[in-house]
């Protein structure tokens, strides 16, 4: 297990290869506001199914609707709500900033690169604020998830509180999208946090330092301090092309399927198999 003090996480820069929204959360009462918001959620899905993801219903919080990829969208009582994760939150913020009543949640993310393997914030932290507060006590509880051999997540807070934070193993959580080395931090805002957050997007620009120092600055107020620079004076973006349900199925196929295909061809032949796929011949 690594020590906490074997690494000084202030005298640390690794390259940050992403910084950006990472979900979002937005409503807007009946009228022409949830019109316009759910016409550009719908364009969006509508999109994402052209590139190669399910087109499927959805069901939130009374809300009922669709999803497809990084966006979702639903009617209720009250009106339209949307939903966009991953990079399509990001470049989506200015638009639902516009459009929408209501933020309810955003999630900033800071996705950093350690080629060395110096860092493990999920021990490290951990032992940090054991040392912080040996007798327990901590005004904000710690947890950690870790899987022997694979991955790991530490989070700080309460899911249900109004800021919550969290680091995880970005490789493993990716199941391998992601390089050996790859470690994201991320802090969910809610309620008046999120509602603040809304209103610095529809008033100015946001740029990835600005999100780095928001990610940075609560749990450094806890005493975990980044192995970043704040100011992403160390930036190396990456962008990578999300995996669409047609790849994944189209690895599932390859993984899963292809080895019984071909061993029931050499037992019984290809026509057979092929007629039993539904396939010519």
């Amino acid at each position: 297990m690594t020590n906490a003090a074997s690494v000084d996480y202030a005298l640390l820069n690794l390259p940050v290869v992403d910084a950006r929204v990472d979900w979002i959360t937005a409503t807007a009462k009946r009228g022409p506001r949830a019109n316009e918001l759910i016409d550009f959620a719908e364009r969006e899905l509508l999109a994402q199914e052209v590139y190669g993801d399910k087109f499927e219903e959805w069901r939130f919080q009374g809300y009922r609707g669709f999803r497809c990829g990084q966006a979702r969208w639903g009617w209720g009582k009250h009106g339209g709500c949307v939903v966009f994760t991953q990079e399509r939150a990001q470049s989506a913020a200015p638009d639902l900033a516009r459009l929408a009543d209501h933020w309810s949640r955003i999630d900033y993310a800071v996705t950093a690169f350690d080629v060395s393997g110096t860092v493990n914030p999920c021990e490290q932290y951990w032992d940090a604020y054991a040392s912080r507060y040996p007798g327990g006590g901590s005004p904000v509880r710690m947890g950690r998830i870790q899987e022997l051999g694979a991955g790991s997540t530490l989070s700080l807070g309460s899911r249900t509180a109004a800021v919550y934070f969290r680091c995880y193993d970005k490789h493993h959580e990716s199941k391998g999208v992601w390089a050996r080395g790859t470690w994201r931090w991320e802090l969910e805002l809610k309620r008046e946090q999120a509602e603040a957050a809304h209103t610095r997007w529809r008033e100015s620009l946001v740029v990835g330092s600005y999100i780095a120092s928001v990610v940075a600055s609560w749990p450094e107020s806890h005493g975990l301090i980044m192995p970043w620079d704040h100011n992403l004076s160390n930036w190396s973006p990456l962008s990578l092309q999300p995996v669409r349900d047609a790849d994944r199925s189209l690895q599932w196929l390859q993984s899963q399927v292809a080895p019984t295909v071909e061993w029931v061809s050499a037992a019984r032949g290809e026509q057979v198999v092929m007629a039993a796929l539904g396939l010519p011949a």
